[in-house]
């Protein structure tokens, strides 16, 4: 069993590092490079190091204790080939451990990271999750979400209704629909309206951000969205009479 990491401190700032996503391609292929990490091996302190990484990059095999060395300096394709190493070792290995290099390679812009560090993090019991590790995680898969992932995105929402692992994701959430575009801020949004009605606890502003929530959803080129969209309004209609209703009980 491995010891608890460190999460390097360029992946605990990344939130202020500029984003370059890819464009034009399939959302669920959608990478974001958000730290730099190591690009060439003149980059390595060590000859072991620089050979071992010549190795990695011409498909050879070097020890799970170089994998690991190459990982921790910053190399996303040595800390995605280590997390999967990691992750065929069952449960031996803390899925927090896993997480962690999965959130290395997804930072660096590692293809088919992102969706292996949610799942990773789906296998984390909420008490071994602490804030440190909670907001790393929390700020790949954002970033990942604003730019269009859609496993991030999927993953956003499943947490926000649920709650966990990082608690209500409100703001997070507009601000995703907020910066899509087209029909993907309409599907977006629809989900988002949904998630709003079914609140037990929803309140007049909520169901006020529910409804232009629903305008939106109705600027979609799909029929489907758009009646789904118009279907739910007079679910909105009846929420704000129940409302209505209940606050007329209070103050007579």
């Amino acid at each position: 069993m491995l010891r608890a990491l460190l999460i390097p401190a360029c992946l605990a700032f990344c939130a202020s590092t500029p984003l370059v996503a890819q464009d034009g391609i399939e959302p669920h292929r959608i990478t974001v490079e958000m730290v730099r990490g190591i690009r060439s091996s003149t980059e390595l302190p060590t000859e072991e190091l620089i050979a071992a990484r010549r190795a990695l990059a011409a498909g050879q095999r070097i020890s799970t204790a170089q994998l690991r060395q190459l990982a921790d300096i910053g190399d996303g394709f040595a800390a995605l080939r280590f997390a999967q190493w990691l992750d065929r070792q069952g449960d031996s290995v803390p899925a927090a451990d896993v997480a962690h290099y999965y959130g290395m390679a997804a930072a660096t812009g590692r293809g088919g990271a992102i969706a292996n560090l949610i799942k990773a993090l789906d296998r984390i019991p909420a008490d071994e999750l602490g804030p440190r590790r909670a907001n790393v995680f929390k700020n790949v898969i954002l970033t990942y979400a604003r730019a269009g992932n859609s496993h991030a995105i999927d993953a956003v929402f499943r947490y926000h209704s649920q709650s966990t692992p990082f608690g209500p994701l409100d703001g997070e959430l507009a601000q995703i629909v907020e910066r899509a575009g087209g029909d993907a801020a309409a599907e977006l949004a629809l989900q988002l309206a949904v998630m709003l009605l079914r609140d037990p606890a929803k309140t007049e502003d909520d169901l006020e951000q529910a409804d232009g929530l629903l305008q939106t959803a109705l600027t979609s080129s799909s029929l489907t969205t758009q009646v789904t969209a118009q279907n739910l309004i007079p679910v909105l209609n009846d929420a704000r009479r129940g409302l209505e209703t209940a606050r007329l009980e209070v103050t007579q």
